[in-house]
């Protein structure tokens, strides 16, 4: 921290005195500066201070205030050094070296309120206003982690209920699938085959059907390929092969006068 001179110092014919450079004790190491990547900021409204002072010109060159120390040129630092606002500054070191400007003084909390009323506590009012904006910065960081956490939460809120509710769904389709099929056992009767329906006997209205009586039969639309089944007792049915040709003779049909059916053997089963 580097204290300037008031307004009222450069009227004195000593100010002649002072040097070109300034040497500053420190009284600890000084780290280099963390240069980042790249850092964006919104600057909104403080847009043309920050470019008054080329501060954007920084941020494009990675330096985003990381590791970097501040040197305040100010006047009127009064009670700086006994007000426990600044306390912790002192403690944790962060006050790296001091040097007042004006000839024959070496403590920079040395206030004349003769020279510049006004000034007299200038230094300490600005130095405030930076711990003022460390603590809003360190409450917002603060704000957004506390956010970033409840967005994390809410989002492992929203897979869980995701997942809870695609489970239900699918356990609800599933029972409703169940429910149709049971419904169409019950009171539906499907074909497997389109034709036509023709009843096999007389049925009256709401007439009770018993389960397994035959209620109509369906006769096919369109003609169809007659599939047969022949069981033969096993005593010499190991002659049978697959090709072989078949006369097959019907009941009640008179096969000495309009003879009988040729058929192939298409297939043989494995197992009587």
């Amino acid at each position: 921290m580097v204290d300037t001179l008031p307004v009222a110092y450069y009227k004195l014919p000593f100010r002649k005195e002072m040097p070109a450079q300034l040497e500053i004790p420190i009284h600890r190491p000084i780290s280099k500066p963390i240069l980042s990547s790249s850092c964006e900021y919104d600057y909104g409204k403080s847009i043309d201070n920050i470019k008054l002072h080329r501060g954007e010109l920084l941020h494009k060159a990675g330096f985003c205030g990381e590791g970097m120390l501040i040197c305040v040129f100010d006047d009127g630092w009064k009670n700086f050094n006994t007000i426990l606002y600044f306390t912790p500054l002192f403690e944790n070191g962060q006050i790296l070296g001091t040097k007042d400007l004006l000839p024959g003084i070496n403590n920079i909390y040395y206030t004349n309120d003769s020279l510049d009323p006004i000034l007299c506590d200038h230094g300490t009012s600005t130095v405030s206003e930076f711990e003022n904006t460390k603590m809003l910065l360190d409450n917002l960081q603060l704000s957004v982690a506390q956010l970033e956490q409840s967005i994390f939460e809410l989002r492992q809120q929203e897979a869980e209920q995701s997942s809870l509710l695609a489970q239900n769904l699918s356990s609800s389709f599933n029972q409703l699938q169940t429910q149709l099929a049971q419904w169409e056992q019950n009171y539906l009767l499907i074909s497997p085959m389109d034709g036509f329906c023709t009843m096999t006997k007389y049925w009256q209205h709401n007439q009770n059907i018993v389960a397994g009586e035959v209620l109509t039969t369906v006769v096919l639309q369109h003609k169809t390929k007659i599939i047969g089944i022949i069981e033969l007792p096993p005593r010499g049915a190991g002659k049978v092969k697959e090709g072989q040709f078949v006369n097959v003779k019907f009941d009640n049909y008179p096969h000495m006068e309009y003879g009988m059916i040729k058929v192939q053997i298409a297939h043989i089963s494995l197992v009587p």
